[in-house]
Parts: structure tokens; C-alpha cells; sequence
């Protein structure tokens, strides 16, 4: 037993292979979430600031516990500020770090809001990315197969583009992504 576990811990955090881009896993419902937070980041910059829900960034998302969902819908907006021409700041403030666990991309996936979370934006013609503070940046992460906790991956930043949403952990500051989730 002892023996699966640590493999299983092993398959967990070994690091994706890098390549220009991640095989993708399908995610239901996503299309319309990355499209709406990209014209929404676009508003934003050009009216200089905009306040969005929580909601807007759970893009392909389902089954959150009721009980979870009203804990974010009292997180408060997400507010997101223009600092310079097609980039800015985003920020937002909970009473604590806040943990949670739903679906996407047909899996367990489990959430870790810091109290603060905080990023920077760049708006590009087809994308926006989202660059998190280091100290205040997002946790995803996975249950470990056949024990069921979860091991969270820091998120660098991620590329939000219509056709798919690019996740890059830890200190990958790159380009290749670690992973890739397409609209199905």
C-alpha cells in the first residue's frame, strides 16, 4: 500500500513535460466564461476600471456546495483597474483564505483563494493573461489517485483565450504551458 501511495504522490507533482502546449483536457461550458471574462478585461481597459463577481472567474465550473457558492457570492467583486494601455491590477478581498472543491473538466478539482488574492492584467488582441502576485496567487489542485487528498499547484499566471485556458504553475513564467483545458 505503502508502495501505490508513493507512486501515486510521485505521478501527482512530477512537472508536465514542456512543450509549446500541453495536451488539453475538454471542459464543459467554458466557451462562454473565457469569452465573457475577455470582453469583460476589455471593458475594463477601456473605461479604466470595472467591478466583476467572483462567478465570472469560474468559468466551466459545476456542482459547488451550496454551501461553498454562498461563501463566494460573500467574497465581495473583483475589482480590476487600468494601470497603463491594455494593463492593470486586478484584487480581490475575502475575511479569509477559503477552500473549496467542485468540478471541471469532469474532475474533482479543488480551489484555494488566498484572503487577498491579487494579480496583474495584460489585454493582447486574442487573450488576456493574468499574471498572480506570488504571495497572493491562486491554488488548483487534484486529489492524489487512490488516497483522495489533494496536492495544490501555485498558479503562475494564465492565458484565457476563447478556444482554451492555459495554466501555468509555480515559477513557470514562460510560454509553454503546464496545462490546457479546451471548450467541448
Amino acid at each position: 500500500m505503502l508502495r501505490w501511495l508513493v507512486l501515486a504522490l510521485v505521478v501527482a507533482l512530477m512537472p508536465l513535460g514542456a512543450t509549446a502546449e500541453p495536451e488539453c483536457r475538454s471542459a464543459d461550458n467554458l466557451g462562454p466564461g473565457l469569452r465573457k471574462l475577455i470582453q469583460d478585461f476589455r471593458g475594463a481597459d477601456q473605461a479604466g476600471s470595472a467591478e466583476l463577481s467572483v462567478q465570472d472567474f469560474l468559468a466551466g465550473v459545476t456542482k459547488i456546495r451550496p454551501d461553498d457558492q454562498a461563501s463566494l457570492d460573500h467574497r465581495g467583486i473583483v475589482r480590476v483597474a487600468r494601470t497603463a494601455a491594455g494593463q492593470g491590477s486586478v484584487r480581490n478581498d475575502g475575511k479569509s483564505q477559503f477552500q473549496f472543491d467542485a468540478l471541471f473538466a469532469g474532475r474533482q478539482t479543488y480551489f484555494r483563494i488566498p484572503q487577498s488574492l491579487k494579480a496583474r492584467y495584460v489585454v493582447k488582441p486574442d487573450s488576456v493573461l493574468l499574471f498572480y502576485d506570488a504571495d497572493n496567487a491562486l491554488h488548483l489542485g487534484e486529489a492524489i489517485p487512490f488516497v483522495g487528498l489533494p496536492i495544490f499547484r501555485t498558479v503562475n499566471h494564465v492565458a484565457i483565450r476563447a478556444d482554451r485556458l492555459l495554466f501555468f504553475w509555480g515559477d513557470n513564467s514562460g510560454d509553454e504551458a503546464d496545462r490546457c483545458y479546451v471548450p467541448s
